[in-house]
């Protein structure tokens, strides 16, 4: 099922000192997410190098800042990236909408502050909440806190 709902960025003409609606950023059809992806990654990719590649996102590296760069290539990691910006837990990595991204590429691109994944030898002595995280995609961030970077469900 495509995401229906559109959010739109109020600007402020300089001209007329109207505000204007950005486009929108949930793409019209899955075809046009497609097209909108392949040239968000091109762009990215000469900024930031190879990204990983997941089954809904592609994610990017922005080591300068300390995050990594959500960019949905399908209609789950539209769902994916709206569900990481609609939880409000201190098992999550803080999660933010680039606006300046999202806006110039038509759809929701998140920022996550970047997190050291746990290795799987280290899973010993861990909360149990973390079973509860798909693939158990956890790790810690650079104050120390043990989050989950990964809260896809689809």
């Amino acid at each position: 099922i495509y995401w229906k709902f559109m959010i739109k960025q109020r600007k402020r003409n300089p001209d007329t000192k109207r505000s204007i609606s950005a486009p929108p950023l949930v793409p019209s059809s899955e075809k046009k997410l497609k097209e909108l992806a392949k040239k968000a990654i091109y762009f990215l990719k000469r900024k930031y190098g190879k990204p990983d590649e997941g089954r809904h996102r592609i994610v990017f590296f922005d080591y300068d800042n300390d995050q990594v760069i959500k960019v949905p290539i399908s209609d789950s990691g539209i769902a994916a990236n709206f569900q990481e910006l609609d939880i409000q837990d201190k098992h999550l990595a803080i999660t933010d909408l680039d606006l300046n991204l999202s806006i110039k590429y038509g759809m929701p691109i998140l920022r996550m502050e970047l997190v050291k994944p746990i290795l799987m030898e280290d899973l010993k002595n861990l909360p149990d909440w973390i079973y509860d995280i798909d693939m158990v995609q956890v790790g810690h961030t650079k104050d120390g806190r043990l989050v989950a970077y990964e809260w896809d469900t689809f």
